[in-house]
């Protein structure tokens, strides 16, 4: 009886020793034992999570290791999750380096939000495109964003200012050159729109002309939905400059107008 009991004892410290490797950091919210993140990454995860932890109860953790030392991600997130006394509104991202391994788990409450779809199709879009190139800090905090704007979406929370990167949106990625090349397209035409709508009043359109004219509206309305999709703000700003350039012919009427009168 006494040879079981030591067993059982001997099995229930080991686990215990080892999972003592990582503690909670001064950092509360990012524990870098692998030492990969930059102090801005750590201090950008650290405004962020406080942020989320104030407005939804939300415990936003990330932790990265080492190595694993044989013991299994879901152990360790387990370990990691009690330890730390994370609460049931709880997402934690955990990274190991040399076993280029990353789990996130959820509690209870974000399960339904996060789901494990949402999970593996968010690892393969946001982190592994920086972790495959060993940039780890940026694939960190490009995946913490990622989950971060989710969350924010689904409690109404203003997450504008974050930007997220997928790997095969270029769009995003690419969104704020995009952004001046439509501005640039958008007001070329809405010149040319206003100068040929201004030769109309001088000699008859031909229906080439009309059709030009169509075309051009058209591209310009499908350039504004698009710039809606990228950066939506940017939709206000074309439209004043397009309003700008509108703005000659339309004061060049009321002048006519009056000569008439």
């Amino acid at each position: 009886m006494k040879n079981k009991l030591l067993i059982l004892l001997i099995l229930i410290l080991i686990p215990l020793n080892s999972f003592a490797i990582v503690s909670k950091s001064e950092k509360e919210y990012v524990t870098d034992s692998a030492n990969i993140l930059t102090n801005d990454t750590e201090d950008y995860i650290v405004t962020y999570s406080k942020f989320i932890k104030k407005v939804e109860n939300i415990d936003y953790y990330v932790v990265t290791l080492d190595s694993l030392e044989n013991i299994t991600l879901e152990e360790y997130t387990n370990y990691i999750s009690n330890s730390f006394h994370l609460n049931k509104k709880s997402l934690l991202i955990l990274v190991s380096k040399n076993d280029r391994n990353i789990r996130i788990q959820t509690g209870p409450s974000l399960s339904k939000i996060i789901t494990t779809e949402t999970i593996n199709k968010y690892i393969s879009s946001y982190f592994t495109p920086y972790l495959k190139d060993d940039n780890w800090d940026e694939g960190i905090k490009n995946g913490y964003s990622a989950f971060y704007k989710l969350l924010c979406n689904y409690y109404k929370i203003d997450s504008s200012s974050m930007i997220v990167y997928q790997d095969d949106n270029i769009l995003s990625k690419y969104k704020y050159i995009i952004f001046l090349i439509i501005l640039w397209i958008c007001t070329f035409i809405s010149r040319k729109t206003a100068n040929y709508i201004g030769n109309m009043k001088k000699e008859n359109p031909s229906t080439t002309k009309d059709f030009l004219l169509v075309l051009s509206i058209i591209l310009n309305i499908y350039l504004l939905i698009l710039e809606y999709f990228i950066i939506p703000i940017g939709v206000i700003i074309i439209l004043g400059f397009e309003i700008v350039n509108l703005l000659p012919l339309i004061s060049s009427n009321k002048s006519k107008k009056k000569k008439h009168k």
